[in-house]
Formats: C-alpha cells, structure tokens, sequence
C-alpha cells in the first residue's frame, strides 16, 4: 500500500516537473525570437515599459512616477511596479530583469 502511494507521488510529480519544464521551454524560445528579431530584449506592449519607469523611478528616487519627485498614477498594478522595483535594486533597470519576473510569476 505504501509503495503504490510514493508510485503516484513520483508520477504526480514527474508530471508537474514536465509542465514546468515546457513553461520554461516555451518562455524561453519566446524570449530567444523576441532578441533574434530585434537585437535586443524587448516587449511588443507600452505597459511594460510604463511600470519600469516607474519602478525605476521608486529603486532611484523613492517616488512613485515617471518623473522623479513627481507622483502620477500612471501604474494599473501597483504591486507588480513595486516587485519591479525591488529587483531593479538588486538588478539594476535592466529589461531582462522584467522580463525574467514576468516568466517565473507568469
């Protein structure tokens, strides 16, 4: 009984493993296309961009913005902008850095 218990387990989680590892397959291959075709990291939306100027804004100058010491609510998700924040402190303003949260919390 116990056996056939750890048997569904390791199957349950090989099947987990499988999904995550065709996540991280497809994300991979679309940010590969995406620099491919541009010659860099890129987004196809302005939203992105939007959110990173304002996390950039609260990492550099501790205001929420795009210009810094102004405030403008100019961000639809206040949490995404300040997770973006935080590792733009650890990262820097890179466009890879918004790119790889939005792949792992995607």
């Amino acid at each position: 009984m116990q056996a056939a218990g750890l048997r569904q387990t390791f199957v349950s989680n090989l099947g987990t493993l499988f999904l995550i590892l065709c996540y991280l397959g497809v994300a991979s291959w679309m940010w590969v296309s995406i620099a491919d075709r541009t010659g860099s990291w890129s987004y196809t939306l302005d939203d992105p961009y939007i959110h990173g100027a304002i996390a950039r804004n609260i990492a550099e100058h501790g205001s929420f913005g795009i210009i810094p010491g102004e405030f403008a609510g100019a961000s639809s998700s206040i949490l995404w902008t300040v997770l973006l924040a935080v590792a733009y402190l650890f990262f820097g303003p890179e466009a890879w850095v918004c790119g790889a949260i939005a792949t792992i919390f995607g």
